[in-house]
This record gives C-alpha cells, sequence and structure tokens, in this order.
C-alpha cells in the first residue's frame, strides 16, 4: 500500500487520524498519516505534509508508522505532536530518504515533547540523505530522538531546539547500538553542555561527522570526527549547501550504496573527479571549465 504525489496538510488527529488511515487509530497518532500495521512495507513518496497535529499525548504530527514504512522525496513542514515525533515516529525497519523535515514541534505534558522532527523507534530504523533543519522540542532532541539500533547516513541535522538536552540529538533510553556517518550535526541548541548532543545510553558510533563540541560520552564513539564550522552558504535562507572550502568536502567515508545514488538536491553521490563522499545531505559542486580530449 502506498501513497504518493499528495498534499496532507492542516488535519487534526482525536479518536482518528487526521487524514488517511491503514486502520482505525483509536489513539489520535499521525495527524497527517497513520499506520497500525505491523507489516508492510507502505510507501509514502513526493508529497508534502505540513500543518498537522495529534490528538492529547500522541505521536506523529505528519507520519506515525507502526509497521514499515519507506518515505522518500517528502516535505514534512509545520507539523505538531503533543507527545513526540513532530514530523514523523519511525518504527521497526522503516525508512526516510532524501526528505525535508522543518518547522515540526514536539511538546506537551511534562517529560513529553520528544523528537521535534524525528523519533527513531525499532532495530535498524534508517534515516539517509535527509535535510532536518529548524524544528523544536520542549523536552529532548530538538531534531531527532532515537531508540534502540537506529541508523543516520549523510544528513544535515542544524538549526534545531531542545528545550531540555540535546537540540540536534538525543539518545537517552531503550539503549542499542546506534550508527551515524557522514552527517552534520551542527548549530542546535538546548541545556547546558548538551546543546548540541545528549547521549547516555547504549553503544552510539559517530563515523565521519562533523559537529561541536566534540563527542565526549561513555556511551559514544567518535571516529575522524570534526569539529570546524561546516561552512553552510546562508542558514537564515536554509541554504545547507556546502561553501567551497567546508572542511566537510571529501571527508566522508565511501559505502557501496552511494554507487549511482543521489544527494538531496539530486546530484551523485560520488562524483568522477573527486570520488570521496562529502559529509552531510549535500555534495558540493566545484564550478569550473572541463577539457575533453580527442
Amino acid at each position: 500500500m502506498g501513497v504518493w504525489n499528495c498534499k496532507i496538510n492542516c488535519n487534526t488527529t482525536s479518536n482518528v487520524m487526521g487524514a488517511f488511515r491503514e486502520t482505525t487509530n483509536k489513539t489520535g497518532n499521525g495527524g497527517g498519516i497513520y499506520s497500525a500495521n505491523s507489516g508492510g512495507p507502505w510507501w509514502i513518496a513526493n508529497c508534502t505534509i505540513a500543518g498537522n497535529s495529534t490528538g492529547y499525548g500522541a505521536e506523529g504530527g505528519g507520519i506515525d508508522s507502526r509497521g514499515t514504512a519507506i518515505i522518500s522525496n517528502c516535505w514534512i513542514v509545520s507539523n505538531l505532536a503533543s507527545y513526540s515525533a513532530g514530523a514523523i515516529r519511525m518504527a521497526a525497519t522503516s525508512t526516510c530518504y532524501n526528505s525535508f523535515l522543518m518547522g515540526n514541534t514536539a511538546e506537551g505534558y511534562p517529560g513529553a515533547g520528544l523528537g521535534g522532527a524525528l523519533r527513531m523507534i525499532g532495530d535498524n530504523s534508517l534515516i539517509r540523505n535527509c535535510l532536518v533543519v529548524h524544528n523544536r522540542s520542549s523536552s529532548s532532541g530538538g531534531g531527532i530522538k532515537g531508540d534502540w539500533s537506529l541508523k543516520i547516513q549523510n544528513c544535515t541535522i542544524a538549526s534545531n531546539v531542545a528545550i531540555g538536552n540535546g537540540g540536534g540529538y538525543a539518545y537517552q533510553q531503550n539503549g542499542g547500538s546506534p550508527a551515524i556517518e557522514n552527517t552534520i550535526i551542527w548549530g542546535n541548541s538546548g541545556s547546558g553542555i548538551y546543546s548540541n548532543l545528549y547521549i547516555i545510553v547504549g553503544t552510539n558510533t559517530f563515523t565521519n561527522c562533523c559537529t561541536s563540541p566534540d563527542i565526549v560520552s561513555a556511551f559514544a564513539t567518535a571516529v575522524n570526527t570534526i569539529t570546524n564550522d561546516p561552512l553552510f552558504i546562508n542558514t537564515a535562507t536554509n541554504d545547507f549547501r556546502l561553501q567551497p572550502d567546508s572542511p566537510c568536502i571529501n571527508a566522508g567515508v565511501n559505502r557501496e550504496w552511494m554507487e549511482g545514488a543521489q544527494d538531496y538536491y539530486g546530484n551523485r553521490r560520488i562524483d568522477n573527479f573527486r570520488k570521496t563522499v562529502d559529509i552531510g545531505a549535500y555534495e558540493y559542486l566545484s564550478h569550473g571549465t572541463l577539457f575533453r580530449g580527442h
């Protein structure tokens, strides 16, 4: 089953799902799309999901998938959850590719407000080539609240806010072995020394990531971390592409999935010149003249 090429806007859940449901929703979860099916996969592609909200104490302002969802090339913006996951609650083996998550909010009663954009629950939930910016949580994980053994690959997580800890990424319960690689987690805000990252359980591995301050936690290992400014073009206009002198250019680690793959903007992940992936959602494209020999 799937949802393609749709606009799902300004719905609110109470006892049933706001716009589209796979099964009866008695909890108020999933302001835009809700699936309680533990099977799947569900396909959600090329959709705009905006301005939706959940019922009280519920999850997934934009999407709540309790089964296996494959979300790709979507704009998920300005949604509200009153417990967790302002944009998407991802369970089981759900994946999100090449999508834009901005201006989503998770807030509610004390202790609620987890994952302004995403709450990733279940082993092997994955986001790749996504831009996660300007989201907000009233507790932890302004950008992403993680559980179990999630995967984050080549994403840009920036300018998110948590009123509590971990403006960019929070991992504080249901410990597993998250793997975060080739990802920029930068310029997020939260409380005290945990403004950007908040990691207090599990075995988190960060590989070729750009973040500041450096990753210092008994529950995290960092390999080839960059702590210098990634040099976005203009965050004020939501242009999170890399400037020519960004330290994130050619600083990632290549993986098999990148062969023939595209970045968030539709450019090749591995070009024919540098042959090394960049860190973040965007590949930098240099400008110049190409001379072809005869």
